[in-house]
């Protein structure tokens, strides 16, 4: 897949987990500031061709299929102009410098009689920050038993 589709591809899945705050996820105040400077420079762009109902059909009825119409359009837009096509691929690389990943395991967990967890990895590749939490916030249990855990950050 070639650098344009991979870029419009993850920028039109930003513009919609932002409509949809998809999956819970939340984006920090510092990422959320630079997807509005995002979805700005998109809409500026588009409102010279006057398309700029496109993204505003992404973000008021966030269907699949409107996503693939916006993104489609979007790659075009991005093929006919290199200065445009960069300024987005540098913000889409900000927000994901900006972004936090967490990755917790036994977290919230109360009264039980044992829990044992034997060897287990805990990987994350983020361009962002990244947190990781092993047994947090249990309550009234007897035993824990922690073998082998393991935590990377690539």
């Amino acid at each position: 897949m070639e650098a344009i589709t991979l870029t419009a591809s993850a920028i039109a899945g930003l513009i919609f987990a932002e409509a949809l705050k998809a999956s819970g996820k939340s984006f920090g105040q510092e990422a959320s500031e630079k997807i509005i400077k995002l979805i700005s420079t998109i809409r500026n762009k588009f409102k010279k061709t006057n398309t700029e109902g496109l993204l505003t059909q992404v973000q008021e009825q966030p269907t699949e299929e409107n996503k693939a119409i916006f993104q489609t359009f979007l790659e075009m837009e991005m093929k006919k102009d290199d200065p445009f096509a960069d300024e987005l691929r540098e913000l889409l690389k900000q927000i994901q410098k900006s972004q936090t990943t967490s990755l917790e395991i036994l977290t919230n967990i109360e009264e039980v009689e044992d829990i044992e967890a034997e060897d287990i990895t805990m990987k994350a590749k983020s361009e962002g920050s990244v947190n990781q939490s092993i047994a947090k916030n249990i309550k009234k249990a007897k035993n824990i038993k922690l073998k082998g855990i393991h935590q990377n950050v690539e």
